[in-house]
C-alpha cells in the first residue's frame, strides 16, 4: 500500500515522539495515521492496529532472530490464570510472530477466563478465542527459558530463571481497571523482549534454543 506524504510525514513525527519515550503508538495516533492514508492498515513499517507494540519491541525481535535464536519459550504466570497472565500469553505470541512461543497458567486457575480481558484485548485486535485458564503444574517448567511470575505470590521451586514483575489483579473491577492491567502487561512484554535480546547480543548467541543462561541475563524484576 502506498502510503499519502501526510502520513508519512506524521508516521515519522509520531514514531519520533514516542520512540524517544519507549511507548506504544496509541489508538488516537494510529486513526489520524489511517485516515491521513486513507486506508484501515499502515504496510509501510509492518505494523497494524492489531499490534501496536514499540518501535524498541520490533527491533528487539529483529535482534533475536540475527543472532539465530530459533525460538524463546517463555510461562506467564498469575494466580487465576483469567487476566492477567492471558494477555501477556496473547501479547508475546503477537509480538513474537512464530519466534516467542508463549503460554500461561495460573497457581489456582478460574472456571474461566474473564469476559473483561476478552473485551479489552478484543480492542487491541487480539482475540483470545480458544483459550482456558490451565493449573501451572499442566506443564513442564523445564520446557520453558524464562517464567516471568506477574502475581504477587511465591512460585513452586524450579531450575527455570524466573522473573517477578507483580501486576495487580484486576478482578471485581470495571473495563477502566481492566484497560489499565493491559497496557501495564504490553508494556512488561516489551521490556522482557528487549531484555531477551539484549541478552542474546551480549552472548553472542550463536543458533538453537535460547538457553536458561541468556535469558538469566535479563535481571530480576522488584
Amino acid at each position: 500500500m502506498r502510503v499519502l506524504p501526510a502520513a508519512r510525514h506524521y508516521l515519522r513525527d509520531v514514531k519520533f515522539q514516542h520512540h524517544a519515550r519507549h511507548e506504544a503508538l496509541s489508538l488516537p495516533d494510529w486513526t489520524q495515521l489511517a485516515s491521513l492514508a486513507g486506508a484501515r492498515f499502515v504496510d509501510a513499517l509492518g505494523m497494524v492496529p492489531a499490534a501496536l507494540g514499540t518501535f524498541r519491541v520490533r527491533r528487539a525481535i529483529r535482534s533475536l532472530r540475527r543472532h539465530g535464536v530459533r525460538q524463546v519459550r517463555l510461562l506467564f504466570v498469575c494466580y487465576a490464570n483469567s487476566s492477567r497472565s492471558q494477555m501477556a500469553e496473547a501479547f508475546a505470541n503477537s509480538y513474537g510472530a512464530g519466534l516467542v512461543y508463549a503460554r500461561s497458567a495460573g497457581l489456582d486457575p478460574a472456571p474461566r477466563v474473564s469476559v473483561r480481558t476478552r473485551r479489552v484485548m478484543a480492542e487491541r485486535g487480539i482475540s483470545l478465542d480458544g483459550h482456558c485458564p490451565k493449573s501451572i503444574h499442566a506443564f513442564h517448567l523445564a520446557n520453558f527459558n524464562l517464567i516471568v511470575n506477574l502475581s504477587h505470590c511465591s512460585l513452586p521451586a524450579v531450575l527455570v530463571r524466573v522473573l517477578h514483575f507483580p501486576v495487580t489483579d484486576p478482578g471485581g473491577k470495571d473495563d477502566a481497571a481492566y484497560r489499565e492491567t493491559r497496557d501495564r502487561v504490553e508494556r512488561l512484554i516489551e521490556t522482557v523482549v528487549a531484555q531477551l535480546a539484549d541478552g542474546a547480543r551480549r552472548a553472542g548467541h550463536s543458533g538453537g534454543l535460547l538457553t536458561p543462561a541468556i535469558a538469566s541475563a535479563a535481571p530480576q524484576a522488584r
